[in-house]
């Protein structure tokens, strides 16, 4: 799960997760233009960080990464998503996107006592800016039916949701253990626990084209079920994965949200576990084409996927 640290720029430490407010579980949606042209495919890119022993990512640590990861692949992507390492310090979103080359950027990031996931994008009038998508990771595990009903509350608001100019597709913010909300086997609703309260709204944002956007904080160590390898690899004599198999029967649900068209899952890794690395990041959908760079700065690994989706307009 998702584990909040207070802010400093020159301390780094471990830290417990503070107790959330109603409040805290909100977000927003943000409609940017595409930073390439307007042609397909859709480029998008994760980014993992091997594990050390602090929960947090120092800033320059975080740049020198984007920078490293901008001199080797020249293509801009459309969008960026980093695996859950809070980013402490200083930041500026125009140093940001100047690293990406104008790539907009979701990540985890230290303010106050909190750590929202982020957005840092160039907004209409070319300024940079950086909006809050989600303030909170609300699921961690398979039986929060409560907590499951919270989160379809929070995403029918219309939180956590990033949009493009002149694509019919949202790209829709799962935090690490929320992907266990989804629902594979059952017909009622894509999300698993949604109260009848929300009526449509939930329908409104999940009943159309997106995509799951599921970044993560710590990897899988294992093929073994219990240690929710089962989501994103093959285990079990090669059956399928449980996230793969929601997008493969992409289906209407009674409530009328939809499976997304893809997935899109990215983690950090363990240096001597090799299978962690392998699954760092993983893509579930129809015609993507997946290109790897990988590179190491101080002790500090890194893994860039970038994934190449064909859009139909």
């Amino acid at each position: 799960m998702a584990k909040p640290t207070p802010f400093g720029i020159n301390k780094l430490r471990t830290f417990k997760k503070p107790k959330h407010k109603a409040s805290d579980f909100g977000g927003s949606e943000v409609l940017i233009k595409r930073c390439t042209k307007q042609i397909q495919p859709f480029r998008i890119a994760t980014i993992s960080w091997s594990l050390d022993d602090r929960d947090v990512l120092p800033a320059q640590d975080f740049l020198d990464t984007l920078s490293q990861i901008n001199k080797q692949d020249q293509k801009l992507c459309d969008l960026i998503i980093t695996a859950g390492r809070i980013v402490t310090g200083a930041l500026n979103p125009k140093e940001i996107l100047d690293k990406t080359g104008g790539a907009p950027v979701i990540f985890e990031m230290s303010l106050g006592k909190k750590a929202p996931w982020i957005l840092v994008y160039f907004s209409s009038n070319k300024r940079a800016s950086l909006k809050k998508l989600r303030f909170a990771q609300i699921v961690g595990m398979h039986n929060q039916k409560g907590k499951m009903a919270k989160l379809a509350r929070v995403i029918a608001k219309r939180n956590g949701i990033v949009r493009f100019e002149g694509i019919g597709l949202s790209f829709v913010l799962f935090i690490c253990g929320e992907n266990n909300a989804l629902n594979c086997n059952g017909k009622k609703s894509v999300i698993k626990y949604v109260p009848k309260m929300l009526g449509d709204h939930l329908m409104d944002v999940l009943g159309g084209n997106w995509i799951m956007l599921n970044p993560a904080h710590g990897p899988y160590r294992s093929k073994d079920r219990r240690t929710g390898f089962a989501k994103i690899g093959p285990y079990e004599h090669g059956r399928t994965p449980t996230l793969k198999r929601l997008v493969e029967q992409y289906r209407n649900y009674k409530d009328g949200t939809r499976s997304p068209l893809a997935v899109i899952h990215c983690n950090n890794f363990n240096k001597d576990k090799t299978i962690t690395k392998k699954y760092a990041s993983c893509a579930f959908g129809k015609n993507i084409k997946k290109y790897i760079k990988e590179g190491n700065k101080n002790g500090l690994q890194w893994k860039y996927v970038v994934y190449e989706l064909t859009l139909n307009k």
